[in-house]
């Protein structure tokens, strides 16, 4: 379970050490602010003349009369509310308009790594990939972690066992959600690699829990997106190197189970 937590670390650590990486990692705060910056000016420039227009007030107007003022105060409360929203729709959207971006990063580690070369995957392809990885927190994690925070209002006696239950759903929706980059552009379909993840649960628990510890940050969850794949990427590879009954796309061949057991051979010597 170390071994996983640590991965922060060690993907933060290869990020720092591959300039290659850096103008990729760069790309979801890149394409978040974008989107936030779009987003705010057509507030500002459409949402509040509309609403001032809806009020009866005007946007040349001179702020004389409390009619007036206070017109302008619910233009602006709108204009404020809506930029928040955009900034909540950006951080959603961030991760995966960046995914090819975070692929190009797969396959700079993947390569570092010595495994098997993959097919080239479509910018489409790509995309879905990156909208997989955020659609499992979205529609598993998100409803879980909603009913035990109900469930400990309703049932405050509750909270000793539905905290742990939540701390738990959020490292493995964590984890689900990082490993789905690396697994899904090998092709490695959902049965496989529940299975795969629940023979390795303790190192993937371990993954999940040390980037959620970072990711409730917002916008530490976006400056990391690209280390949490490159850590990724790193336990993917490790524990198929050690894992007989690896997914076939994982496996390859000889190659690839050497080049695994290599690298994991020297992670070990770097916890030791």
């Amino acid at each position: 379970m170390l071994w996983g937590l640590l991965s922060v670390i060690r993907g933060a650590a290869y990020l720092v050490r591959t300039p290659a990486t850096w103008p990729r990692a760069a790309v979801p705060v890149l394409v978040f602010f974008v989107l936030f910056v779009g987003g705010l000016a057509l507030s500002i420039g459409l949402l509040r003349p509309g609403v001032l227009a809806w009020l009866g007030a005007s946007t040349d107007a001179p702020l004389s009369d409390w009619r007036t003022l206070g017109s302008e105060a619910l233009a602006w409360l709108a204009t404020l509310a809506a930029g928040a929203l955009g900034a909540i729709v950006a951080l959603l959207l961030a991760p995966p308009l960046s995914a090819p971006a975070l692929e190009g990063i797969v396959a700079l580690r993947e390569r570092s790594l010595n495994v098997p070369e993959r097919g080239p995957s479509s910018f489409w392809q790509e995309l879905l990939c990156g909208l997989r990885a955020q659609l499992f927190g979205g529609l598993v994690l998100g409803p879980l972690l909603l009913l035990t925070w109900l469930g400990g209002l309703v049932v405050p006696a509750a909270a000793p066992v539905l905290v742990p239950l939540s701390l738990l759903g959020t490292a493995f929706g964590v984890a689900w959600g990082l490993l789905d980059y690396p697994l899904t552009l090998r092709g490695v379909g959902a049965r496989e690699r529940l299975l795969f993840l629940r023979r390795h649960a303790r190192v993937c628990l371990g993954f999940g829990a040390g980037f959620a510890l970072v990711f409730w940050v917002p916008c530490l969850s976006l400056l990391l997106l690209p280390v949490g794949v490159i850590g990724a990427t790193e336990v993917v590879w490790h524990l198929a190197a050690l894992d007989p009954e690896a997914p076939p796309n994982l496996r390859g061949n000889s190659t690839a189970s050497s080049a695994g057991s290599d690298d994991a051979s020297t992670n070990r010597a770097e916890m030791s």
